[in-house]
């Protein structure tokens, strides 16, 4: 801009830095574009009687003025000396007063923003989740930023320049849905590495409270489905399968209407319901996948297990499934007639998987890929 003028407009070309904060813009060429409207210069006052009188209430001339800061400088000098030397003991119930003291401002300027301190912790956690996401590689919309501003909390994503899943995977041939199928299952693998908070209480005994709760709440609905014992039937049945099952951490909806196809690859969206359990419990959405392309659902199984899925996979999600056609009843109530009626569709789709097949393995599951 040296040599500018106001008023005067100019393209700047650079070049991010290998090693700039934000990895999308590292080494990466950017054009800026400059407009001066303003162009001002610093005067630099002259060092004589007028300045010292100026800026001191006390001093007449320059020498009045340096005599002063020399004093001031010193005295300055045996402040710091002393408390160089000085011990003072805080007593910890006054530090816990003040720390208990800033924690209620924050909180107060928090809620002031329409927010509590358990949102904002729920949002970091949410946006860490992701962070430890992008840094496996997961094809994501990848954070970028997290904060506080006059309005709440707020994260800043990567935009992803693709479109719906579900629109796009159901027109392209059945060798290629399936291959997304396989892309979002081994997606989900490497997700799944990252483990679970520590001081996790057991599985077993968190989910049998939450399937407790469900089925309370089912039976004491004032709708049922046409068939809806044999949902819970089953859950009762196989309780036993979930001792002992290990626990990560869960994008915890996982499914076809929360991934983009970009670039003829799949991307994974939406990390606000994140969670941790039982990593075979993800599958539970698999039913919307299972809507728009079966082939598709069959590859993120393969995907996921490399070709050798275990039996016991299929019959935990069963399990699963029925947890939360269940639960999908008494919450589809207070939206209406339309959402009651989904999940009544839904729930007659899912027992059509399995009729009178006597296996836990769905019918729409293909163990193989399609043939070209």
């Amino acid at each position: 801009v040296v040599g500018m003028a106001a008023g005067d407009e100019k393209d700047v070309e650079v070049t991010f830095p290998a090693d700039y904060g934000t990895q999308e813009l590292a080494g990466k060429p950017a054009t800026f574009k400059v407009k001066v409207h303003e162009v001002k210069e610093t005067l630099v006052p002259e060092l004589d009687d007028e300045f010292a009188k100026d800026v001191s209430e006390t001093a007449e001339t320059l020498e009045d003025l340096k005599k002063e800061r020399r004093e001031h400088n010193f005295k300055n000098e045996v402040v710091k000396k002393a408390m160089d030397n000085l011990e003072v003991v805080i007593p910890d119930a006054m530090v816990e007063a003040q720390l208990d003291d800033m924690m209620n401002q924050y909180a107060m300027n928090m809620q002031s923003s329409g927010f509590t301190l358990e949102q904002y912790a729920q949002k970091k956690r949410q946006y860490d989740f992701m962070c430890q996401a992008a840094a496996l590689g997961i094809p994501m919309c990848r954070p970028l930023e997290f904060g506080t501003s006059d309005e709440g909390v707020y994260s800043l994503q990567t935009w992803i320049d693709g479109g719906d899943a579900r629109e796009i995977v159901p027109c392209l041939p059945a060798p290629e849905q399936y291959a997304l199928g396989l892309d979002a299952g081994k997606i989900l693998k490497t997700l799944h590495s990252i483990p679970a908070p520590e001081n996790q209480p057991d599985w077993e005994s968190r989910i049998n409270d939450k399937t407790d709760s469900k089925i309370r709440k089912y039976q004491e609905c004032p709708l049922k489905y046409d068939n809806g014992q044999l949902f819970i039937d089953f859950i009762n049945a196989n309780r036993h399968l979930l001792k002992n099952r290990p626990q990560c951490r869960q994008h915890g909806d996982y499914h076809i209407g929360n991934m983009m196809v970009e670039a003829g690859s799949i991307v994974i969206i939406d990390f606000d319901r994140d969670d941790s359990g039982d990593p075979w419990k993800e599958f539970k959405s698999i039913t919307w996948c299972v809507q728009v392309s079966p082939l598709f659902a069959s590859g993120m199984v393969n995907g996921y297990f490399d070709h050798h899925v275990p039996m016991d996979f299929w019959k935990l999600l069963v399990l699963y499934t029925s947890l939360g056609i269940i639960s999908s009843l008494p919450w589809a109530i207070p939206y209406g007639e339309g959402e009651v009626h989904t999940m009544k569709l839904l729930a007659d789709e899912v027992l059509s998987w399995y009729g009178d097949r006597n296996t836990p393995v769905p019918a729409w599951y293909q163990p193989s890929p399609p043939e070209s």
